[in-house]
């Protein structure tokens, strides 16, 4: 009986030297990792100044003000940067875009690109007034026109000399689906020769790294402009 509570009182010590050397560590739940955000991507306003069929003048400007480093292309044709100090670029073409033609302006700033498209306007033709026209300077003066197509809008021009080397204009927007436009009395002043355009104006669709603001103002062909005068 003895040799048999020996036994089992060895055996008990045993058990609890094993259970006291159990070196499994324990494991402490650690916090998840802060994420930390990306900078925004940075975004660009790409703004063309009357475009034409074959003249280019396009400005670009970011986050930080001008951009004097992009690589500029109209239907991959360079557009070579001219003045860095306002982002200005300007170039022209071999050749002129014919109506109905893809217009296509791609601006890389290092890894983000700023992609313009739309298709050239059709020209417009004055059908009113007739050239030549003498108008009451304090009169309306209502301007007709024809164009193929609609574009994204119709720009109604008429430019007069304001003295000695000094030329200055009024400019009023229409709707692309517009053909008439009537011009405010008063808006010249009398006694003045004015030259009257129509012309039609793509904005363009922009897409990738493009603020809201970014616009082409790519001018369609004119037919010819008219001489009026105010009397």
């Amino acid at each position: 009986m003895r040799t048999r509570t020996y036994a089992l009182a060895l055996w008990a010590l045993l058990l609890a030297a094993v259970v006291g050397c159990d070196s499994t560590p324990t494991t402490t739940e650690q916090p998840p990792e802060e994420e930390i955000p990306s900078p925004p991507a940075p975004t660009y306003t790409v703004v063309g100044s009357d475009m034409s069929p074959v003249f280019q003048n396009i400005y670009v400007t970011g986050d930080s003000g001008v951009v004097s480093t992009a690589t500029v292309t109209l239907n991959g044709v360079s557009v070579p940067l001219k003045d860095a100090a306002r982002g200005y670029y300007q170039g022209q073409l071999p050749a002129a875009i014919a109506d109905g033609d893809s217009v296509r302006l791609t601006v890389t700033i290092g890894s983000q690109t700023v992609l313009g498209r739309g298709v050239a306007p059709a020209r417009t033709e004055i059908t009113a007034p007739a050239d030549g026209l003498v108008f009451d300077a304090g009169q309306p003066l209502t301007v007709t026109w024809t164009a193929a197509t609609n574009p994204d809008r119709f720009l109604v021009y008429g430019g007069y000399s304001c003295g000695t080397g000094c030329g200055t204009s009024k400019r009023f927007d229409a709707a692309g689906t517009a053909r008439s436009f009537t011009i405010p009395g008063g808006s010249f002043p009398a006694g003045t020769e004015i030259e009257l355009r129509v012309q039609s104006y793509l904005d363009g669709v922009f897409s990738g790294a493009t603020k809201s603001d970014s616009n082409m103002n790519f001018r369609g062909n004119l037919v010819r402009s008219l001489r009026i005068r105010t009397s």
